[in-house]
């Protein structure tokens, strides 16, 4: 990591305010990120715990720092949504030494989707246009898949149809082309 994971939560008091109604419990945050919604959460009500999920390793070891002061009332994560299931259902039932949830009821879920100013801010991430750096893109590094991989490998069509797919951009086929024929360099 070559700084700090600095990240400014957004709508910070909409989102204590919304829990702030809760009965005790656990909140999940399913995209924990440096942990700025959690500590809030757990600042404001010393009767909830959080179980914290991320897909991006860095984001979790900085909740992880973020949170170290509320000792057993958070735990943190590593996964995707795909996984939110199973890791809520180890720290519920208190599965090994994942009990940050164990007889408590989930109150509520946070969920606070898209890319945070760590991920576009460093150069070394791939996501960002500012920098010149290799198009990688990743939330989670352990995957070998790269975005330059997807842009130097996959073939015209199915090229655009991941850019309309997950971009949901009109031009796809167009800026598929382009790409292909080298007039966009990625």
């Amino acid at each position: 990591m070559s700084e700090a994971f600095e990240h400014l939560p957004v709508m910070a008091r909409e989102v204590v305010e919304c829990f702030a109604q809760v009965p005790a419990g656990l909140v999940v945050d399913c995209t924990i990120g440096g942990g700025g919604h959690a500590a809030l959460i757990l600042d404001a009500r010393p009767d909830l715990t959080v179980l914290g999920i991320d897909r991006d390793i860095e984001a979790v070891a900085a909740a992880r720092r973020h949170l170290a002061r509320f000792g057993s009332r958070v735990a943190v994560e590593q996964g995707g949504f795909e996984e939110v299931a199973d890791i809520v259902g180890r720290h519920v039932s208190g599965g090994g030494s994942a009990a940050v949830g164990r007889g408590r009821a989930i109150v509520g879920f946070l969920f606070d989707l898209g890319v945070s100013s760590p991920q576009l801010d460093r150069p070394e991430r791939g996501f960002s246009y500012r920098f010149e750096a290799p198009l990688d893109m990743r939330m989670d590094s352990r995957q070998s898949l790269t975005a330059a991989d997807v842009v130097n490998t996959y073939d015209e069509r199915d090229l655009a149809d991941v850019i309309a797919r997950y971009g949901e951009e009109r031009f796809a086929r167009r800026i598929a082309a382009e790409i292909k024929i080298g007039r966009v360099h990625v």
